[in-house]
């Protein structure tokens, strides 16, 4: 182990630039790294961390490295592919959004989004996540700064959910590994030779009954049963799926490269009945998010798209500055509700539809040079939002006035893959491994905890703990 003791703003060291999986984007230098912080007084404590090594991909490598080399030309002939989608895919005639195919299943899905409505994020509450005030460890750091290591794969970690005290990863691996966080305890390994992926696992979700939804390159979606290790396949898409989402009601959403998102019914006796095709995309769909009985999507154009899922037509369609869309989000206080999407060129656009309908609101270039790759509201100061992006800096604005940043933070020494908020803390990922915890009110990076050796891609915040996972196939737990 290695101890590192840093001073007042607390910089870490190392971490190069790489290459973000799937979107192709590398992070761009920026010439100024001077901070814009608060006028508060910095106090010069000295924070310890941990760090679990350092980085073991050297600076030119991409972010997946295999380890064999039948494996390295595996890998090739999947990125070969990932670049020819547009070739393979784009010239099919786009399929219009069917109706439910049945009348119980227009009334199942128009009820679930009329139950959703003013719920901006119509995702259930998993667990123990943070609504107040955060725990006194959260501003000191865990009592254990090196953490508990799950080692669950020797392949990069993709996408992580969590549902009270359990954790689901899924890998390049093909499989998916299920923990108790609390104990440490894996519970299952969802793959085999009858059931699961036979590409990289992309996506995955909890429903609210403890199954799981995972997606992958294999253009598959699978059911997983919330205790035997059987899944049911639910087929449709024709290229990778790049997200998968549910949410309270057990409606869940998929996207893809295949340039549409798929409405499936995932109840209990229905075992993921596709109940409509979003198709009005022109190029794959990177992501998107609940917004409230809508869906806001992305696409690798920079196209932004509203759909109504009760009739599974566009409402709006919108554009953002240039490049692909990087990250979406919402900001939602009693004035106004916020559409959010950041874009390749770090420019981040915002729609009140209620008001403003297809007009943005705003349109200012917080991350200049890269892609903005986070979005989130804080949860303590409502009229506050935070992004991030390649360009290793983390914004934290009133979207009343974006020129003038509230706090900016450039202690990231590498590209910022993942972000969360706890309060009035910033919690973010990077490249480099390291996970760096930001105080908005003191405007100053509290402590640091080296939790990868490669890029830290995934983040769960709860009351008593913070779970994350990356590159190097581990996952730490931090008991706050």
């Amino acid at each position: 182990m290695v101890v590192v003791v840093f001073w007042g703003e607390g910089r870490t060291e190392g971490g190069g630039d790489k290459e973000a999986l799937f979107c192709r984007m590398r992070p761009t230098r920026v010439t100024s790294t001077t901070a814009r912080p608060p006028a508060t007084t910095q106090a010069k404590t000295p924070a310890v961390v941990s760090r679990r090594g350092p980085s073991v991909f050297p600076h030119e490598m991409v972010a997946h490295v295999s380890h064999n080399a039948n494996e390295t030309q595996r890998t090739r002939e999947i990125r070969r592919q990932l670049e020819q989608v547009d070739m393979e895919y784009f010239g099919v005639p786009q399929q219009q959004p069917p109706s439910a195919s049945t009348k119980d299943d227009r009334q199942r899905l128009v009820g679930a989004i009329a139950s959703a409505q003013g719920d901006i994020d119509s995702r259930f509450v998993k667990g123990d996540t943070i609504t107040g005030a955060p725990r006194p460890a959260w501003l000191t750091g865990p009592s254990n700064p090196e953490g508990r290591c799950l080692d669950a794969s020797d392949r990069n970690l993709l996408c992580m959910d969590s549902l009270h005290d359990t954790v689901v990863v899924g890998s390049v691996d093909h499989g998916l590994k299920v923990y108790n966080a609390r104990t440490g305890r894996e519970l299952r390994t969802l793959f085999s030779k009858k059931f699961g992926h036979a590409e990289w696992v992309t996506s995955c979700s909890f429903l609210p009954d403890g199954r799981i939804l995972s997606g992958g390159m294999d253009s598959k979606i699978c059911l997983w049963h919330s205790t035997a290790l059987r899944c049911e396949d639910l087929l449709g898409h024709t290229a990778s799926v790049s997200q998968v989402a549910v949410n309270h009601l057990g409606i869940a959403v998929s996207s893809s490269y295949d340039r549409t998102l798929r409405v499936w019914d995932c109840n209990a006796g229905v075992q993921g009945k596709q109940l409509a095709v979003l198709s009005a995309h022109s190029q794959p769909v990177m992501q998107f998010v609940w917004f409230g009985g809508c869906i806001l999507s992305g696409d690798r154009k920079g196209q932004v798209i509203l759909w109504d899922l009760a009739t599974g037509q566009a409402i709006a369609k919108m554009n953002t500055v240039a490049g692909q869309i990087g990250a979406l989000g919402s900001c939602c206080t009693n004035e106004i509700n916020l559409s959010l999407a950041g874009d390749q060129s770090g420019s981040l656009t915002g729609w009140d539809f209620r008001n403003s309908g297809t007009t943005p609101v705003f349109q200012h270039s917080l991350h200049p040079g890269g892609v903005l790759s986070g979005i989130k509201q804080m949860n303590g100061l409502s009229n506050l939002m935070v992004t991030c992006g390649a360009d290793k800096r983390i914004v934290c604005s009133d979207y009343r006035n974006l020129s003038r940043p509230v706090a900016e933070f450039v202690e990231h020494k590498d590209f910022i893959y993942s972000l969360e908020v706890v309060d009035k803390l910033i919690v973010s990922g990077g490249g480099n491994g390291w996970v760096l915890v930001h105080d908005v009110e003191q405007g100053r990076c509290l402590y640091a905890l080296g939790a990868n050796k490669g890029a830290v891609r995934c983040l769960t915040a709860r009351d008593d703990m913070l779970v994350a996972a990356g590159d190097d196939g581990k996952v730490m737990i931090y008991d706050m």
